[in-house]
């Protein structure tokens, strides 16, 4: 470890670098902060420590094989091969060759360093609810960029039976990193949500294969048929008779809970129609079982959408024909909210956007 780590550094250290004009981020640093031995008497923390930053740094040479971006641009290829031989030296020490291995052993704590990284430059937003764009100037976002070329080496080395079971770790890093300067870090605006469906698509593709009865492919056909599906639920869902009403009522709570529905603008519409059914229910023989369902249609919107559902039902709040909905909705428990969102989630393991949502 010791030697592969001083001879890195040595190569790093005779490589010229210019960092590029009005950067306020020297890569060079970086990569030497994280070449750095531990001392002759340094514990197994020590060690596990070193070990970690010499796999950071190895990624972020490694990546610069295959990026453009002006701050890796002055990495050579010779020190990128040197990194990628010493990660493999590395591995035949400590995983008997097992490159992959050690990078599954890593990456939980690998890849939640990176996301607060990433983070660390991101827009935030201040107690008032204000956007504050003042974490940019705390945390250069260059800090972000190279996270995100580690997290990518990172994604690419890890194999696919491993990648499945680190899919609630890489999935809400990767959207940090693609969502970086949007709001909260949530990927909603038309600009870069082909960017967040794509990876999606890239993992499940990865991590399924040819199975397209899973639930995360499914999810993914229905979100890329939003536009079709929800005109229709919305005229179906006044229909004559009840089973009809209570089949499309299903439906659409099927269709939220498998893509935990995100960038839509049929949020709004889909509030208005169901306030609309459950007065219509009044006046229909099976009421009751219709309410309830809209009831539940209603509790999984305000799980996956929070705060954007709260803007949608503030209008109806007042409305005097729904204060036994509003009563319903406000009256669950925070305790059996939570019951009802593992539930649906451990239902729906293929949920990229539900993760979304919370991190």
């Amino acid at each position: 470890m010791s030697n592969a780590t001083e001879a890195l550094h040595r190569r790093l250290t005779h490589t010229p670098y210019a960092p590029p004009e009005g950067s306020a981020v020297s890569v060079k640093f970086v990569l030497q902060s994280l070449l750095r031995n531990p001392s002759s008497g340094a514990g197994e923390s020590q060690l596990q420590e070193s070990i970690r930053n010499f796999v950071l740094a190895s990624a972020l040479l490694s990546a610069s094989e295959s990026s453009t971006h002006e701050l890796l641009s002055w990495i050579p290829r010779q020190l990128a091969a040197a990194a990628a031989a010493s990660f493999r030296d590395l591995s035949d020490v400590y995983c008997h060759g097992n490159d992959k291995r050690l990078v599954a052993e890593l990456a939980p704590e690998v890849l939640l360093l990176l996301k607060d990284r990433i983070k660390e430059s991101s827009i935030d937003k201040g107690t008032d609810g204000d956007e504050v764009s003042a974490a940019s100037a705390r945390v250069p976002v260059g800090f972000a960029i190279l996270a995100a070329y580690q997290l990518r080496w990172f994604v690419t080395q890890i194999d696919k039976l491993n990648l499945g079971k680190l899919c609630n770790l890489v999935i809400p890093c990767a959207l940090t990193a693609l969502d970086h300067w949007s709001t909260e870090n949530i990927a909603s605006a038309d600009e870069i949500w082909h960017l967040v469906v794509e990876m999606s698509v890239l993992l499940v593709s990865s991590i399924h294969q040819s199975n397209p009865r899973s639930h995360w492919y499914m999810g993914l056909v229905l979100l890329a048929h939003f536009r079709r599906l929800f005109p229709l639920f919305f005229k179906w869902i006044h229909a004559d008779d009840d089973e009809t009403v209570l089949l499309v009522l299903k439906r659409v709570h099927t269709v939220l809970k498998l893509t935990w529905i995100r960038n839509t603008p049929y949020i709004m519409r889909l509030v208005d129609e169901l306030v609309a059914l459950h007065k219509e229910a009044a006046l229909r023989v099976c009421r009751e079982e219709i309410r309830t369902s809209i009831l539940e249609v209603l509790l999984l919107l305000k799980q996956c959408k929070g705060q954007q559902f709260t803007a949608a039902w503030e209008k109806h709040r007042d409305d005097s024909n729904l204060a036994a909905l509003c009563l319903s909705l406000t009256e669950i428990s925070i305790d059996e909210e939570s019951s009802t969102s593992n539930t649906l989630r451990s239902d729906s393991p293929q949920n990229c956007l539900q993760l979304l949502t919370t991190h």
